[in-house]
């Protein structure tokens, strides 16, 4: 798999499991700006319409299938503010012509810190991401790529939807995240 230092973001493989798909960094063909838009941190493949934390309930409004907002289960894990909201039309594949919504908190970036290590404070990111439709994956499916970035995965029971959480937190903070957001699902 070829990463590229502006690649942010990855999305489990549809097909089983195989692997991260990694989307690589294209020009962003931005909805129509309205006033509670914005530039988006992340780089994806499709239409990103980008939405400023105060216009979350919008961005959320305009998803097929209402997402379980994953604020507070972040917040209680992991003390990073929401940066931004993205709704992204068609990313790759599987997601072609599906809506995704993702929530971004703190600052993307690729700096991770074994555990067990002395690292300098790395400033903590997440990016959590409700996809309409499902994946083959059973439970929770948590791993970790070849920077060390962790990466889960998870179809939202009774609903629509699969979560994809990336983040450089430790293992057991994204776990802990990810079954929050699970339980939070209606």
């Amino acid at each position: 798999m070829h990463h590229r230092p502006h690649v942010l973001f990855s999305l489990a493989s549809a097909v089983g499991m195989a692997g991260a798909l990694v989307l690589p960094v294209q020009p962003i063909r931005a909805a129509a700006r309205g006033a509670g838009e914005c530039t988006p941190l992340v780089a994806l493949i499709g239409v990103v319409t980008c939405y400023r934390p105060a216009h979350i309930a919008l961005a959320e409004h305009v998803m097929p299938v209402g997402p379980v907002n994953p604020v507070a289960a972040v917040h209680i894990v992991v003390p990073v503010p929401l940066t931004q909201v993205l709704v992204v039309h068609g990313t790759l594949g599987y997601a072609r012509g599906r809506r995704s919504i993702l929530y971004v908190f703190g600052t993307p970036n690729r700096m991770t810190c074994p555990p067990g290590a002395r690292c300098p404070r790395i400033p903590a990111y997440v990016a959590a991401q409700a996809t309409v439709g499902h994946i083959k994956v059973t439970g929770l499916h948590l791993y970790q790529d070849r920077s060390a970035m962790w990466h889960l995965v998870a179809n939202m029971p009774g609903r629509n939807l699969f979560l994809a959480i990336t983040s450089n937190a430790l293992k057991q903070f994204v776990l802990a995240m990810g079954k929050r957001i699970v339980q939070a699902a209606p």
